[in-house]
């Protein structure tokens, strides 16, 4: 597979190319136009022929085959310690209700996927971390994009950043583009295999993962949805709730799981299973939405259909384009990404890495936005194999890193 004929993603943090970039951003912070400089992390880009030096060329890899997740979590914890990793930080405001929720969601992970407990515990334990902290603070960044809107005003909607394009084939694929503020560009990006699960490890945790049969995408939905602390009976945090997910036999035995917890925002699962099914799944609340797509597959990115229809009801195609623009292009790229199933003659791996490289499912620092594409990932269930982009896999200078059962 040639760079030069496919497309490849994801990222998450940076090094000291980002140093490198900060120093020279003040005499170049527009877009690079010499030949003889190749752009860094934070220079401004073209918007359709973006082109700069990649933080992370390959994901670092932990094969736990074999052995526990309590001991996984332990060399996990090692690794996060080498890396200075840093919890987010919980406002003391914030700090009661989140320590609140963090312990409702990890007493129901332990009934729902006690393993993945364990080996968050041992993370924890390494780390010399209550638990309860590192939970909180991973509960607490959807948190706070979330409470920026009020779920009903439409211009708290628009003006909140937000990303992430998800797509599942009808042949056992999906995958997505991860989109997230650039300072997540580190060079940390890490895959990880148990025996059972491939998933990316992230600040503690896995969040997009493949079990045997499921393979499972996330995106945030960009609606208020906060669980309150009366109510905490059915919340788990993300990542636990994707484990159990992709440890699924099927697509609709996922589901069934969805509809019993809740995420602490609403949250969209774009899932695929090694049988042909496949679903965007969107929790808001009290209410599990199904989006089956077309015969072919479907796609999803961040926002309702309802809300689709209020924004953009009898504008003109340049209002169209503007408030695509506003929403960080979230109407363009599932418009773009329903176009790509509807037309396409190939339903493969190299497709779908294809499709993650296009403007506008592909974001990149233009025009002073940082909110861009830092990784992507294909799951492909049927043959048992994981492809990830450790950077935005424009700037790759190879393919994806495999990953297989």
């Amino acid at each position: 597979m040639n760079k030069s004929a496919i497309a490849i993603l994801i990222a998450l943090t940076c090094t000291a190319v980002y140093a490198n970039a900060q120093a020279t951003e003040s005499v170049n912070n527009n877009v690079a136009t010499t030949s003889s400089a190749i752009a860094q992390l934070n220079d401004d880009l073209p918007y359709f022929n973006a082109k700069r030096e990649a933080v992370q060329q390959v994901a670092h890899q932990f094969d736990f085959t074999g052995q526990s997740y309590a001991e996984a979590g332990k060399a996990l914890g090692e690794f996060d310690n080498e890396r200075n990793l840093e919890l987010h930080k919980v406002a003391p405001e914030q700090r009661e209700l989140a320590l609140e929720i963090a312990a409702a969601a990890i007493e129901n992970g332990k009934s729902l996927v006690p393993e993945y407990i364990e080996m968050l515990q041992g993370i924890a334990d390494v780390r010399n971390t209550p638990l309860v902290d590192i939970v909180a603070a991973g509960l607490m960044v959807d948190v706070n994009i979330d409470t920026a809107m009020t779920g009903t005003a439409l211009e708290d909607y628009v003006s909140t950043d937000k990303g992430c394009t998800t797509i599942a084939f009808n042949n056992g694929l999906v995958g997505q583009t991860l989109d997230f503020p650039i300072e997540h560009i580190k060079g940390h990006s890490t895959i990880v295999k148990m025996d059972d699960v491939i998933g990316v490890y992230t600040d503690g945790g896995f969040y997009q993962q493949m079990g045997k049969h499921v393979g499972v995408t996330v995106n945030f939905l960009g609606q208020s949805s906060i669980k309150k602390a009366t109510k905490l009976d059915d919340v788990v945090a993300l990542d636990v709730l994707m484990h159990a997910v992709a440890k699924a036999e099927s697509v609709d035995a996922a589901i069934t799981i969805v509809e019993k917890y809740n995420t602490i925002v609403a949250m969209n699962f774009t899932i695929a299973d090694d049988q042909g099914g496949y679903a965007a799944v969107i929790t808001l609340g009290e209410e599990t939405i199904v989006q089956r797509g077309s015969d072919k597959g479907v796609a999803h990115t961040n926002h309702s259909e309802a809300l689709a229809g209020e924004l953009v009801e009898g504008v003109s195609d340049a209002e169209y384009t503007a408030i695509n623009q506003k929403l960080v292009w979230s109407f363009a790229r599932k418009d773009f990404a329903d176009n790509f199933l509807r037309y396409t003659p190939e339903m493969t791996v190299e497709s779908m890495q294809y499709l993650f490289e296009q403007k506008p499912v592909n974001m990149s620092k233009h025009d002073g936005k940082t909110f861009v594409t830092t990784n992507a990932y294909v799951f492909d269930t049927v043959n048992g194999c994981a492809y990830y982009a450790p950077e935005n896999p424009l700037f790759l200078e190879g393919d994806y890193t495999k990953v297989c059962f």
